[in-house]
């Protein structure tokens, strides 16, 4: 089976919609299959041509291995609904999202190999095509190579160095601030959790939260962050509470009638 042939049967057949489902499907989601196609189709012609230019066989132009580029491909498998990749993003997101999607179906490392090419457009399709052949003998090391080359793209992840660098601003809320601080740190999964506790406390401004952790140290993170947000929420509710008695003070100031039977008696 040649490789054009391979993944025209991979992209196209396996990719047929089911008539039940699409009786249910709405107009854009029939929309996003068929675009999702087109870019499959695209790929398998752009395939074809390398072969062609370069003028190889079948197993020269793979950059499997014979045991990765014969897998049958099973039954049950359909087209992903994934975003194509093009090289402009983290190469390690994408992946994250292609492997959630093909853990929907219980395929072999092959059919990963297979699949995962035609999820790649623009300069990441360029860097597949150019791919060694028999080069590639798991979809571990395809799924190495493919991060390696675009490392460039990844986001950076913030450290506990960075992490201790965290202050508060003069003229920052704690709301938006504990915020910024709780999403870094879901990214840090390596912190130590007394680590996170203290430079959270040395961040914050000197005000009457500081000095409760201070005083009443706690012991976990969801806690602190627990006991944080309900003083925003009370701060928040008390000041609330302020500008309703203002504005009702202001309301009261500006009618006549309110103030009228006590000046009468003043006056008698």
């Amino acid at each position: 089976m040649q490789p054009g042939d391979r993944h025209l049967r991979l992209v196209l057949v396996r990719s047929e919609p089911d008539p039940n489902t699409l009786s249910s499907d709405s107009t854009d989601s029939l929309r996003a299959q068929l675009c999702l196609v087109n870019q499959r189709i695209d790929y398998v012609q752009k395939v074809i041509r390398t072969k062609g230019e370069y003028g190889e066989s079948s197993v020269s132009v793979s950059p499997f291995i014979p045991e990765v580029q014969d897998r049958p491909i099973t039954q049950h498998f359909r087209l992903l609904m994934l975003e194509a990749y093009d090289g402009g993003s983290d190469p390690m997101e994408h992946v994250a999202a292609f492997r959630a999607q093909m853990a929907l179906y219980d395929i072999s490392d092959a059919i990963m190999c297979w699949a995962l090419p035609t999820t790649l457009r623009g300069i990441a399709l360029g860097w597949y095509n150019r791919l060694p052949p028999a080069s590639i003998r798991s979809f571990d090391q395809l799924v190495r190579e493919f991060e390696a080359n675009f490392l460039a793209s990844a986001r950076s992840k913030p450290t506990v160095v960075f992490l201790l660098g965290m202050r508060q601003k003069e003229d920052e809320p704690l709301g938006p601030y504990l915020i910024h601080f709780t999403k870094e740190i879901r990214v840090i999964p390596n912190a130590h959790l007394s680590l996170v506790i203290k430079t959270f406390i040395i961040g914050v401004r000197p005000s009457r939260f500081f000095w409760s952790l201070v005083e009443c140290p706690l012991a976990t993170v969801p806690e602190m962050l627990q006991r944080a947000n309900q003083y925003v929420a009370t701060k928040a509710l008390v000041a609330k509470k302020h500008e309703d008695q203002k504005q009702s003070q202001f309301e009261s100031s500006r009618d006549p009638s309110s103030g009228l039977p006590r000046r009468r008696m003043e006056r008698a």
